[in-house]
């Protein structure tokens, strides 16, 4: 067998990688810059982060 077991865990990034697939899905639609994704990334981030302290 390739694969003889599997460990599944919780990513507490989670919610950082879903902040970045969302602001990327806009770069990639052409409807952002990538100046413009990157800063919504870096606000939404610092919010989450001072949510969670």
């Amino acid at each position: 067998a390739l694969v003889t077991s599997a460990v599944c865990f919780n990513n507490p990034n989670d919610d950082v990688e879903r902040i970045i697939m969302e602001e990327a899905r806009s770069y990639f639609s052409g409807d952002k810059t990538i100046d413009q994704v990157m800063a919504n990334i870096e606000s939404r981030v610092q919010v989450l982060v001072g949510e969670k302290s």
